[in-house]
């Protein structure tokens, strides 16, 4: 463990409290590294990077109040600063206040167009608050600067699964997969649309894909479940009902009092 006096700290230059505090932050030790950047900005009240990194590190603490607080100060100093522009975007989608996140994408795009990610942002912000069509004009937008990011492609394939498009949304999936085989959620998603789509085999086939990558994800265990009472598993069913049971997952519960008695 790191262990530095704070009065040396004190009195360094910008990029020796940033050398420190970066020490910190390698070494997980976030309390002390918000220490120094406390520091940090006491003597160098207009320090941008102090309050970036400090903003980092109180989200790594959970701190997510403290966290907007420094990005929004970032901002004022450096208003068109796109790193802090995502990143209080990315902040705001997890405080699910989805119109200031829709702001701040956007505000990236008015700054560089070209960024497949800032659209693929916003994307996420205009479906989680239903704007399916505008959502799907963005992934487009993103997919179009850049076909190489399965992101892109699986966000697209929510918002088709949203609109109803179950073959599009499987596309897209399907491409989310072959450029990241690993791809939990992609797998999880396809099977989820391939259960809609009447394919129950298909969709036990992603779903058991999927948990090999995150075994102790319940609601896949779960919706495996269903799929395996809709190809006439019902032993199958209640068995990975019972599991997510056992994971604390309710809604297993009321399927087993359904189906398993």
């Amino acid at each position: 463990m790191l262990v530095v006096s704070l009065s040396f700290v004190s009195a360094q230059s910008e990029d020796d409290f940033i050398k420190m505090a970066d020490e910190f932050m390698a070494n997980n030790q976030l309390e002390e590294a918000v220490k120094v950047y406390d520091q940090a900005i006491q003597k160098y009240p207009n320090f941008i990077k102090a309050y970036g990194a400090r903003g980092f590190a109180k989200e790594m603490q959970g701190n997510n109040s403290g966290a907007l607080a420094d990005f929004t100060k970032t901002l004022e100093l450096s208003p068109d600063n796109l790193v802090y522009l995502n990143e209080r975007g990315h902040l705001y989608l997890a405080l699910k206040n989805y119109p200031a996140a829709l702001q701040d994408f956007s505000r990236s795009i008015e700054i560089y167009k070209d960024s497949p990610m800032a659209y693929n942002n916003r994307g996420i912000a205009n479906r989680e608050m239903g704007n399916y069509q505008a959502a799907l004009s963005d992934y487009n937008q993103a997919i179009k600067l850049s076909d190489k990011d399965a992101r892109c492609f699986y966000n697209r394939g929510l918002t088709k699964r949203m609109l109803k498009d179950l073959p599009g949304a499987i596309a897209d999936y399907n491409q989310a997969i072959l450029l990241d085989p690993e791809y939990d959620a992609a797998y999880k998603n396809r099977g989820l649309a391939k259960y809609l789509s009447g394919d129950f085999k298909g969709a036990i086939a992603d779903y058991n894909k999927a948990l090999e990558f995150k075994p102790s994800d319940a609601s896949t265990i779960y919706n495996r479940g269903l799929a395996k009472l809709a190809s006439q598993d019902r032993i199958g069913a209640c068995a990975d009902w019972r599991i997510a049971q056992g994971m604390n997952y309710s809604t297993a519960s009321d399927a087993l009092k359904q189906y398993c008695q």
